[in-house]
């Protein structure tokens, strides 16, 4: 009999701990890893020097830095274009006309902040995140690229500014974490917080938060 089954049979609770730190721990480990591995294949980073004879040389500047990411982001896009219009891939896509500017909306990189920020620009409001929050569904509102026909998204796709923002893997990884599990303080409707509590129970107990779902539903939205 393994440690692991020994503990098992005398205490469940400490086992699926141990899992759970087990795993935590190889998780983090393989993304530092993947990280240095990274870090160390890229030349240029933002505000820093590549070891070399001539350090002065190796300096990168933010224009530069930012005109190597967006050749990288050209040369990807290039090679993996797709022609799928389908409203699941268009429905990312939020369109200011007043700018041309179609921006693709990615979860946890301030992907709010910055649709409060088009909708102020759009349609000269001053609204803060919270307020764009709650004028959701209200009129007027910022268009997903799935409102226009066919020929409509075509000539914004190929006319249109397009603007994507990024964030650290890992910084995503816990604001997802805070988003879902961080308690009052987080705005999550109650649907989605309702469906998360039920698949991620176990989870949950784990780790020490022993409340039903619908009692961490009522913390959440007071």
């Amino acid at each position: 009999m393994g440690v692991l089954e020994w503990l098992r049979s005398r205490s469940p609770q400490a086992a699926k701990c141990i899992m759970v730190a087990g795993g935590a721990v190889i998780l983090f480990g393989f993304m530092f890893y993947t990280d240095e591995v990274h870090m160390s294949q890229t030349p240029f980073r933002l505000g820093s020097y590549v070891p070399d004879d001539d350090a002065e040389s190796n300096m990168v500047s933010p224009r530069q830095d930012q005109s190597r990411r967006k050749a990288l982001l050209e040369e990807y896009c290039q090679k993996n274009s797709s022609s799928d219009m389908s409203p699941r891939r268009m429905g990312n896509f939020f369109v200011s006309d007043r700018y041309k500017v179609l921006y693709c909306k990615v979860a946890r990189t301030g992907s709010t902040t910055t649709s409060a920020l088009l909708y102020n620009l759009e349609f000269g409001t001053n609204f803060t995140q919270q307020e764009y929050l709650e004028h959701q569904g209200g009129t007027p509102i910022l268009k997903r690229l799935t409102s226009y026909t066919k020929d409509e998204q075509m000539l914004r796709l190929k006319t249109y500014k397009k603007l994507l923002v990024v964030r650290n893997p890992l910084e995503r990884l816990v604001s997802a974490y805070l988003f879902f599990f961080g308690g009052k303080d987080y705005f999550v409707g109650t649907r989605r917080q309702v469906r998360y509590n039920k698949y991620y129970q176990d989870m949950l107990e784990t780790i020490g938060w022993n409340t039903s779902t619908t009692e961490s539903c009522n913390r959440r939205h007071r």
